[in-house]
């Protein structure tokens, strides 16, 4: 896991799941993480996991989903926000059309409120009509989670 035992930093994760997905999938994925990305979850391993799932899911779902043939996951510190995102240039969705069976939006929504992020999905992304933009931002002094909560996400 991402965080709990500092096994792995979140861009290390990123770009690993990313080289997975290249090397099953015709799908292209590209990260674009700032140099200061790893430093900025360190502190709080609880919450670095909760970002990763979030992330993880959307690049996922990109795979499974979209029928995209490029995703873009991006992640930079602005003053004391860390921002990620996820595009790609697939179908794009519609929430009504989104399985009623599926938990994966539902868990991303739930673990961006536990962390007290900004959570934005945007799909169709316009003005193209196609693609989704997955965003996540939140403070990096944000202390929501504890590791003894944050099992109870998952």
């Amino acid at each position: 896991r991402v965080g709990e035992d500092s096994r792995s930093s979140i861009d290390a994760a990123i770009e690993e799941l990313a080289d997975r997905i290249n090397n099953r999938s015709p799908l292209e994925v590209k990260v674009f993480v700032s140099a200061d990305l790893k430093d900025a979850l360190t502190p709080h391993p609880a919450l670095m996991n909760e970002v990763w799932l979030i992330i993880k899911e959307a690049m996922l779902n990109a795979e499974r989903h979209s029928q995209a043939t490029q995703v873009e996951v991006r992640g930079r510190i602005r003053a004391d926000h860390l921002l990620l995102s996820v595009a790609d240039n697939g179908r794009g969705f519609k929430a009504t059309d989104a399985d009623s069976d599926s938990f994966g939006l539902t868990g991303m929504q739930e673990r961006a409120i536990a962390i007290e992020a900004e959570l934005n999905i945007q799909s169709p992304i316009t003005p193209s009509d196609i693609g989704t933009l997955v965003s996540l931002k939140f403070r990096t002094t944000c202390r929501a989670v504890s590791p003894s909560n944050a099992s109870d996400l998952g």
